[in-house]
C-alpha cells in the first residue's frame, strides 16, 4: 500500500484563448513526468489562459474548452498522474469557474468557489464551518 502522496505543481504560461495549444503544453509536461507523480495541479483557469475577458461569454469558445477537458480526461487512462486544472464551464445560463479533477478516463468537478471557502476554513482552523462546507461540497461526475 502507497503512504505518500506526490504532487507536481505546475506553473505554466498559458496564452489567452489558445485552448487547445495550452492542453497541447500540460499533455507535454505530464509525459515527462516520473511515473512517482500522483497528481498534477495548474492554476486557476489553465485551459483558457488569464484574463479571458468576453472569450467567455462565446458559447463556441466554451464548448471547446469542454470538448478539450474531456479530450484530456480520455488520456488519464494511461496510469500516469491524475489532473488538476481550472476552467470555465456553462451551467444552464451562467458561467462558472470550476476546478475539474481528471483521472482514469472520467472528470469530477468542484465549483471554485466552495474550494476558497475551505481553504480559508484550514488556514483559520475554523474547522466546524469546515465540516459545513464541506457537507456542501458536490463532486460531479461526468
Amino acid at each position: 500500500m502507497k503512504n505518500i502522496l506526490k504532487i507536481a505543481l505546475a506553473q505554466l504560461n498559458p496564452i489567452v484563448g489558445d485552448v487547445k495549444g495550452n492542453i497541447i503544453k500540460l499533455v507535454n509536461i505530464r509525459d515527462k513526468l516520473s511515473d512517482e507523480i500522483d497528481i498534477i495541479v495548474v492554476p486557476e483557469l489553465y485551459v483558457t489562459g488569464y484574463p479571458i475577458d468576453d472569450l467567455v461569454l462565446r458559447n463556441d469558445f466554451l464548448e471547446l474548452v469542454e470538448n478539450e477537458i474531456i479530450s484530456l480526461a480520455k488520456l488519464t487512462n494511461d496510469g500516469k498522474a491524475a489532473i488538476i486544472l481550472g476552467a470555465p464551464r456553462k451551467d444552464n445560463k451562467s458561467i462558472k469557474n470550476s476546478v475539474f479533477v481528471l483521472d482514469k478516463e472520467k472528470f469530477y468537478l468542484i465549483e471554485i468557489n466552495i474550494i476558497f471557502r475551505i481553504l480559508v476554513c484550514l488556514m483559520n482552523k475554523e474547522f466546524f464551518l469546515l465540516v459545513l462546507y464541506l457537507a456542501q461540497l458536490k463532486l460531479e461526475m461526468y
